[in-house]
């Protein structure tokens, strides 16, 4: 790393396979209700999210407190519930309600199956929208097990359910994992109720510290966003539990296999017909995958940013997702809470490395580096693809912009700044490399970010203060400034002097590329002519080639010597009266006449010193004298 120019790249922090995610439905940042296609429909903080075997989408709409459904023509429908109305009421579509459900599940035949975390039970919804009860006594919670309403919950948030029709719930604030057969059997599988904690072991053994969100396998272990711990746990159906991945109490964006992987926050997961899992991380505002050797890395979004770009990998942005889903080829289904949207990720097969942005710095001029950056564009998928790539900016070049990729082959592109950069004046300033798929039309973006700073460095950077008494000395009489000219290319500067009591010499010149001379910045006579009082001066210098002005500001503080006063005695002697702020000594000196050489003043004597920094003299000779003028000397 040096001091005049610098490229860095940060790492691929593990990124997965590409997905491409763009908005199925609903319009970011917009809360409602409203049905219709795509961005024409409105939800209120989607969490939970499902997709059966014909490609149809459910959502829990948890602030509409409805069950949603999107066709695979984006079209969106009300399936369940009454927008804004809280419920308990079973019934046909809008005559039952809900009251902010948090999750859905939909089984082989259609049938959903709904955590409805503010009535503390588990519902059920046929494909014909008939909503019933399935286990939990609404509005009352608890931990108990037992049979239909005779069991409870607190804070059911997560459900999934098997091919058998059992639903696994995640008990949220009991802390705990509830099985329901579909005769509405609740048991705890795992966790016990109101004890929190991160521990591995067999059933009630084990802890769990809030889990929002539950998968399952084709061999019916159960996966468990353990949300609080930022761990994902497993189950066996014996119900011995483990940590998969993450660490318990530590939260982070780290990839990684096992332990040395991070999360926060992860709050739904989903696995697929491979085994893999996939994981809504909430707030890193990422999607995770996890194979089944346990390697988690990063499919979309960036850690810690939020937003609702819709892009491949670290382009798409996402707000606090709450859960995910996948379907049979692969595409994944996102509740994207806070932007109120569904999100749909498709598998990308261009891929493009690295995927973080660059950013160089140099003085404006030259010296930025001129290391060629190398992207690699890569096609993962099954076919042949055309791609190109389309760059923004003047100031940066591209040995290859378009080409075909055989499936599985790869080509790299490189990219470096141009003369044109070497023109540019200082600033910041980006460029996009807009890399395209054609045949799917995905674009995904690498951006450069170039910062030209000032060529004509001066030191110190800071002001200068200096201080003194009225007539001198000062603390500072002499102030020296460096200037140094950072460019490949000769300098012209020039320094301007906005006092009169301030010098600055020399007043201009020519510097050399990484040459560099001092200029004296110095008080004159006009200095010790000044009245007590604050003074500034701007030292401006002025590289003359790109007529960028630095201003060194030299502040004069003057303080006065001391202050004099004379009183009348009752007796008729003058008493005068010095305050000394100087510690310097003082003789008293008089004349009749002020005008007369301060030589011809007549010495009365020192001043005596009563208290500490206060002088006083008595005249008893002004008692003759009509009008007599005073004045304090130090020697």
């Amino acid at each position: 790393m040096t001091a005049i120019g610098l490229w860095f790249f940060l790492p691929t922090a593990g990124l997965s396979q590409p997905y491409s995610f763009t908005t199925l439905a609903g319009s970011a940042g917009t809360i409602g209700s409203t049905d219709g296609t795509g961005t024409n429909a409105l939800f209120d903080l989607p969490s939970g999210v499902a997709v059966d075997s014909a490609g149809n989408v459910y959502v829990a709409d948890t602030f509409n407190s409805t069950i949603r459904k999107i066709t695979t023509a984006r079209a969106v429908s009300t399936l369940a519930g009454q927008a804004g109305v809280q419920g308990s009421d079973d019934g046909t579509t809008t005559n039952a309600l809900f009251a902010y459900p948090h999750d859905v599940a939909v089984d082989s035949a259609g049938n959903l199956y709904v955590g409805d975390s503010g009535n503390q039970t588990i519902r059920k919804v046929t494909p014909a929208g008939v909503v019933t009860t399935l286990a939990g006594f609404a509005g009352l919670a608890g931990s108990a097990n037992g049979t239909g309403t005779n069991a409870q919950f607190y804070g059911p948030t997560g459900v999934a359910v098997d091919g058998a029709g059992n639903v696994y719930v995640a008990d949220t604030d009991n802390s705990t994992i509830r099985k329901v057969t579909p005769t509405g059997a609740v048991s705890t599988l795992a966790g016990l109720a109101g004890s929190f904690g991160s521990a591995d072991g067999s059933s009630n053994n084990a802890r769990f510290y809030y889990p929002f969100g539950v998968a399952l396998d084709g061999a019916t272990n159960v996966y468990v966003a353990d949300t609080l711990n930022n761990t994902i746990r497993k189950i066996t159906p014996a119900g011995v539990v483990s940590t998969l991945a993450g660490q318990a109490g530590i939260s982070g964006s780290v990839d990684g296999t096992g332990t040395n992987a991070l999360f926060n926050n992860p709050s739904g997961l989903v696995m697929d017909s491979a085994t893999n899992l996939y994981v809504a991380d909430k707030y890193n505002n990422t999607i995770r995958k996890i194979t089944p050797a346990g390697l988690v890395s990063t499919l979309a979004g960036q850690a810690g940013i939020f937003g609702s770009s819709d892009g491949a990998g670290t382009n798409a942005l996402f707000y606090y997702p709450s859960s995910v889903a996948v379907d049979a080829a692969a595409n994944l289904y996102v509740a994207d809470a806070y932007n109120y949207t569904i999100r749909l990720g498709r598998f990308e097969p261009l891929q493009i490395t690295p995927a973080q942005a660059a950013v160089s710095t140099g003085p404006s001029g030259g010296f930025f580096s001129t290391s060629n950056q190398v992207f690699t564009v890569t096609n993962v998928g099954t076919g042949s693809l055309n791609w190109s790539m389309a760059n923004t900016s003047v100031w940066l070049s591209a040995s290859l912009s378009n080409g075909t990729l055989a499936p599985s082959k790869s080509t790299n592109t490189t990219v470096s700044l141009n003369s044109a950069a070497f023109a540019l004046a200082p600033g910041t300033y980006t460029a996009n490399l807009a890399f395209t798929n054609l045949l799917s039309g995905t674009v995904q973006i690498r951006q450069f970010t170039l910062q030209a700073i000032e060529a004509l460095q001066l030191t110190p950077t800071q002001a200068v203060v200096s201080t003194g008494l009225s007539g001198g000395p000062f603390s500072i009489s002499n102030q020296i400034f460096t200037a140094t000219n950072l460019s490949a290319a000769s300098v012209h500067w020039a320094v301007a002097n906005t006092s009169s009591w301030l010098n600055a010499s020399p007043a201009g010149g020519t510097l050399a590329s990484i040459a560099s001379t001092n200029v004296s910045a110095s008080l004159n006579s006009a200095a010790n002519a000044l009245s007590p009082g604050s003074y500034t001066a701007n030292l401006l210098f002025t590289n003359l080639q790109d007529s960028r002005v630095q201003s060194r500001q030299f502040t004069l503080q003057v303080a006065q010597v001391g202050t004099l006063s004379a009183a009348r005695l009752t007796n008729g002697a003058l008493q005068i009266s010095l305050t000394n702020f100087s510690g310097l000594s003082f003789t008293l000196v008089a004349a009749t006449n002020v005008l007369l050489p301060r030589s011809n003043w007549t010495v009365l004597g020192h001043l005596t010193e009563t208290p500490p920094g206060h002088y006083q003299f008595t005249d008893f000779q002004s008692t003759n004298i009509a009008r007599r003028f005073y004045r304090a000397k130090s020697p």
